[in-house]
């Protein structure tokens, strides 16, 4: 065996422990050690860590409070009164009616309400479909972890298009109600 392909002895080696304890000990290490281990002691005592670590587990959540809050709130002080706070969260607003007797929407700023309660409402939607359809499906298939996200956007965007789709080609059949 040649001197290039053999192995090292263990005697050639030096030792690894006695090298480190010979370095000079730094306090300003030693302190910001101490730092991170009350700092990691402290927060193991506060009462939200379970909620926020699932807020920050499940991206559904967040959206899924706010519309639903919005929703049974809208619900709880009569949903189709003029005078519900909360209507332009839900229906359009600056209906107008135009000589032919057609009903028409204007545009207005209570539109920014209707826009963001959708967002709410839509992203709560992919999100929660993402996590717990789409996610165990990527995971049955066998897909690395690398291809499981790819999958889940591409499977979403499917039933996305499928759906507004259909809806595209059903909703101009329906009557008409004035």
């Amino acid at each position: 065996m040649s001197a290039l392909t053999s192995r090292p002895s263990m005697s050639r080696i030096s030792s690894t422990p006695s090298a480190i304890s010979t370095m000079p000990e730094q306090p300003h290490i030693k302190q910001a050690a101490e730092k991170r281990r009350a700092r990691a002691a402290s927060n193991t005592s506060k009462p939200y860590d379970g909620i926020i670590e699932s807020i920050h587990k499940h991206a559904w959540i967040i959206p899924g409070v706010i519309a639903g809050v919005i929703f049974i709130s809208w619900l709880l002080l009569g949903p189709y009164d003029e005078s519900n706070p909360l209507r332009p969260f839900i229906l359009l607003s600056y209906r107008t009616v135009n000589e032919n007797g057609d009903v028409c929407y204007g545009k207005g700023r209570k539109d920014v309400m209707f826009f963001s309660f959708y967002v709410a409402v839509f992203t709560f939607i992919r999100e929660l479909t993402m996590e717990m359809v789409l996610e165990p499906l990527a995971r049955k298939t066998g897909l690395k972890k690398s291809k499981q996200g790819r999958f889940m956007e591409q499977c979403f965007s499917m039933i996305h298009f499928t759906i507004s789709g259909l809806s595209g080609l059903v909703v101009p059949h329906l009557p008409h109600t004035k």
